[in-house]
């Protein structure tokens, strides 16, 4: 498995990065969902590479991180909507595409993620779904 490994250079750089779970917590071709700083997360390992997603889905927020794996893209717990895990694409509906975001692995084997670099597929900052999946008067 290829780990991404990196070390802040400084304490300003590092105040976006956020851990979120250890490398030994997600097995190769499998998801893990969490939660960091109040979002929620996918994190995977697809070919040895980490990718990050925001973890709900726009369409009914399942999350994510509880789907399952074909090829390079996640599939919805809930109604099976598809994701590319790489980009956050989605593809059933292209218009409601989540954030892909960045991630290193330190060398104690934590997976930090870089809230504040989140892009949309438009290049635009996303936002959390209005929704609460865990929360079903709220769906």
């Amino acid at each position: 498995m290829t780990q991404q490994q990196f070390d802040f250079c400084d304490e300003a750089e590092s105040s976006h990065w956020h851990p979120s779970a250890h490398i030994q917590e997600i097995p190769e071709g499998r998801g893990l969902s969490c939660e960091v700083a109040g979002t929620r997360l996918a994190l995977f390992f697809l070919n040895g590479q980490l990718e990050i997603l925001e973890g709900r889905c726009p369409h009914a927020n399942a999350p994510l991180g509880r789907g399952w794996i074909e090829g390079d893209q996640v599939i919805c717990p809930l109604h099976r909507w598809k994701f590319d895990i790489r980009t956050g694409q989605c593809l059933t509906n292209p218009q409601k595409s989540v954030r892909h975001f960045p991630g290193r692995v330190d060398e104690n084997g934590i997976i930090w993620v870089d809230l504040s670099e989140a892009e949309t597929l438009s290049g635009s900052k996303g936002s959390d779904p209005p929704h609460d999946f865990d929360n079903p008067s709220d769906n």
